[in-house]
């Protein structure tokens, strides 16, 4: 019983906390002072590209377990000396770990497509244009206008030349 009133005291002091942080606050003076401001999520500018950089470090850290499990899954059946029950232990390690790889590679790609194709396209359709890399544009001898394709990655907003 007392765990409860305790966690609920934490709750409360801790929600009181999140009302006072809702003004600005001299926080922009401080991050730059601080540095925080170059960040690379800071420079992504835009939601879709500080989720690109989110998820191409979280990307980095679950190919790092992915590779320790299968190196713990090949330990395991190297050392199994022929105990079957441990053969097989490493065996579904190793395809729980290849499963779980394929779902996340999976699950960026959508999230890659969604974040930079969809939803970061439609301040370019807007303007009459297409997100296209630079190259390609000139080609058309289109112009460019920067801000309006996902994150910097090479696109840019691609509006054709009128008719």
């Amino acid at each position: 019983m007392h765990k409860i009133y305790f966690l609920l005291i934490l709750t409360g002091l801790l929600s009181v906390s999140v009302v006072f942080a809702q003004g600005r606050g001299g926080l922009d003076t401080a991050g730059g002072i601080s540095g925080l401001t170059s960040t690379a999520i800071a420079k992504a500018g835009d939601v879709s590209g500080a989720t690109g950089l989110i998820l191409s470090q979280a990307i980095l850290y679950l190919g790092i377990v992915f590779f320790l499990l299968t190196l713990y899954s090949g330990f395991l059946w190297l050392t199994a000396g022929g105990n079957d029950s441990q053969v097989g232990k490493a065996k579904s390690i190793l395809i729980a770990a290849i499963s779980g790889l394929v779902i996340v590679i999976a699950a960026y790609a959508i999230v890659n497509f969604v974040f930079g194709r969809v939803l970061t396209s439609a301040g370019c359709a807007r303007e009459g244009g297409e997100c296209k890399a630079v190259d390609e544009c000139n080609k058309i001898k289109g112009t460019t206008k920067d801000g309006l394709c996902p994150g910097d990655q090479g696109y840019k907003c691609c509006i054709p030349p009128k008719k």
